[in-house]
């Protein structure tokens, strides 16, 4: 992996590399790919002077940076094993990743995250170093035998490596933990070859080009942003800035001016809402805006060779159209993107019709840590909302009896870390690695159904994705977050978090109490939403019943995980109560 960046360096030293937000100096600051080398190697000299043995695992949680970068190569110069951890992932789950990979130095952002991690772990077996992004405060010294040293500390000490000890490719290069939506994170092992071969089948289908500017949303520790945001801007000379938060997210945009930007179905979500809640109260607006994205989507599908060419009077009015609704939109953005990259899990074919529609040059792809991680992926010119797109280079596909998706790869894990259990049930014959996704394939493109493992199957025997609908219904602006339930039972309900700012504004219009959400008339005109976002379905994915919540889950609550996936086993323990209620009730 060092030597990407060195070749890097080879090719374009002084080309901008990274950018990130100086937030004392309220500006950006720039390093080129030879000031990014240089402070690599400053990197590496202080971790070679910790006479680590060879192949060690080393840890980092922090935050995207430029000092993330640094640490990650100047451990792959010396030959080590690097593991991610998310900066905003719960205590518990950070120290029982600190445990199981056997991480021999940590590299965190703050004294106050490091006394958080060692108020949830009586022992910590080979840790030997902690490395601190920022001093904020004391230090809780619970293990006298670790060495605690600031960033500057270590850095101001040490002197320029310049010798390279990477390891083959085929050795490890990384073990990325998953994001434990049913349990216990695992820890995926992936060699350098695996990611950059992955790499480099995302660059055939959306190939990266010096000129790019990634704007990097999704944290590092996520194995799609590592491989799509950092590696592959890397082997085309792009340029990297990193968000320093969501909350400044349209301010960058504008800022940054980006041609790439990645991120899960959330992000997209919240920008559909975002461009519809401008219009609020505004019913001539909001039928422009709505117009607009139906005329675009038709034009864009003709465009693509997918559609019928649009009659006289929509190619006459979409000049204006374009003028008074896409430039604004597409303004917001930087005005310069190329192509935005949803990943993760399934967009809904209506938010992903609205945005392209409006100018959004929206992509999806499909992936899991285990695979590198890209499996499929779409372009500009082929991509249909609900699929996923086509195998990348070096990928084979097929579907079992059952309905799950298997994968053949160049780039899959070479197992789970100290789990060699977990790691034959994943492969069927060594070759296919078992997704745990339902798919379909249709004309060669892949469409995601669903979890293996999630399927819900009611009393009646009829079989129900939750994914798929709670995305569907999580459309609507009102509901933030949603898990539906119906295992064994008669029916679909639905626990339901509702996002505050509307639900106030909502209840209000509504003459309801928003601080009571579930009295009848409340559950009752919710459901009736829900029933809007899911007509002409099935009965059975009808749902008949609901509960809902005013406070939002959280990573910290360990009902979502880090990549803002609901840990559906989590949520129903928590509501169990409420759940026994529902059907109670309805009997």
């Amino acid at each position: 992996m060092f030597g990407l960046l060195r070749e890097r360096v080879r090719r374009t030293p002084d080309a901008t590399a990274y950018r990130q937000y100086d937030s004392h100096a309220k500006n950006w600051t720039a390093l080129t790919w030879q000031q990014v080398l240089r402070r690599t190697q400053k990197f590496a000299g202080a971790l070679n002077e910790l006479d680590l043995p060879p192949r060690q695992n080393v840890g980092i949680l922090l935050k995207n940076c430029i000092e993330w970068v640094c640490f990650d190569m100047a451990a792959h110069q010396l030959g080590h094993v690097v593991v991610p951890l998310y900066p905003q992932d719960c205590p518990e789950n950070a120290a029982h990743i600190i445990r199981d990979a056997e991480l021999r130095l940590l590299f965190v952002d703050t004294a106050s995250r490091w006394n958080e991690l060692q108020a949830c772990s009586e022992h910590f077996p080979v840790l030997d170093h902690i490395w601190l992004q920022r001093q904020d405060t004391a230090i809780n010294h619970v293990y006298d035998s670790l060495r605690i040293r600031s960033l500057d500390g270590v850095l101001s000490k040490a002197d320029l490596y310049n010798v390279d000890r990477t390891t083959g490719s085929d050795s490890h290069a990384t073990i990325i933990y998953t994001s434990g939506t049913t349990g216990v994170p695992k820890g995926v092992v992936l060699t350098h070859y695996a990611i950059l071969k992955n790499a480099e089948g995302v660059a055939k289908v959306i190939p990266p080009t010096p000129d790019d500017v990634f704007l990097s949303i999704l944290p590092l520790a996520h194995a799609f942003e590592r491989t799509l945001g950092y590696y592959l801007p890397m082997m085309a000379g792009s340029s990297t800035a990193y968000a320093p938060s969501l909350q400044r997210l349209r301010s960058d945009l504008r800022n940054i001016k980006p041609t790439v930007v990645m991120g899960v179905p959330r992000l997209f979500e919240q920008m559909h809402s975002i461009i519809r809640r401008s219009a609020k109260g505004n019913r001539l607006k909001l039928w422009l805006l709505d117009t607009t994205a139906k005329l675009g989507w038709r034009r864009s599908q003709w465009l693509r060779g997918q559609g019928k060419c649009p009659p006289p009077h929509e190619r006459l009015l979409w000049p204006l159209l374009a003028a008074i609704v896409v430039t604004p939109v597409t303004d917001a953005l930087g005005g310069r993107l190329r192509v935005a990259v949803s990943g993760g899990a399934n967009l809904p074919t209506d938010i992903a019709e609205f945005l392209i529609g409006l100018g959004l040059p929206l992509v999806e792809g499909y992936g899991l840590t285990e695979t590198g991680p890209v499996v499929t992926a779409s372009t500009l010119e082929d991509y249909v909302p609900g699929s996923v797109g086509f195998p990348i280079s070096g990928v084979d596909l097929k579907v079992s009896d059952h309905g799950e998706l298997l994968v053949c790869t160049t780039s899959k894990m070479t197992g789970y870390w100290r789990n060699s259990e977990a790691s034959s049930k994943a492969f069927l014959d060594d070759r296919w690695l078992r997704t745990g996704d339902l798919a379909e394939l249709r004309e060669g493109r892949v469409y995601i159904v669903g979890r293996c493992k999630d399927t819900l199957v009611l009393s009646n025997g009829e079989n129900v994705n939750p994914e798929a609908l709670e995305a569907v219904i999580a459309v609507d602006p009102l509901i933030k977050q949603i898990c539906l339930v119906g295992d064994r039972r008669p029916f679909l309900s639905a626990i339901v978090v509702v996002d505050m700012k509307l639900w106030l504004d909502w209840a209000h219009a509504e003459q309801l109490d928003p601080s009571k959400p579930n009295t009848d008339l409340s559950k009752s005109l919710v459901l009736k939403r829900i029933a809007k976002r899911l007509k002409g379905r099935p009965t059975f994915q009808q749902v008949r019943a609901v509960h809902i919540e005013l406070d939002e889950w959280t990573v910290e609550g360990r009902l979502i995980t880090p990549t803002l996936k609901v840990r559906r086993s989590f949520v129903l323990a928590k509501y169990t109560s409420q759940i026994e209620q529902i059907y109670k009730l309805r009997q």
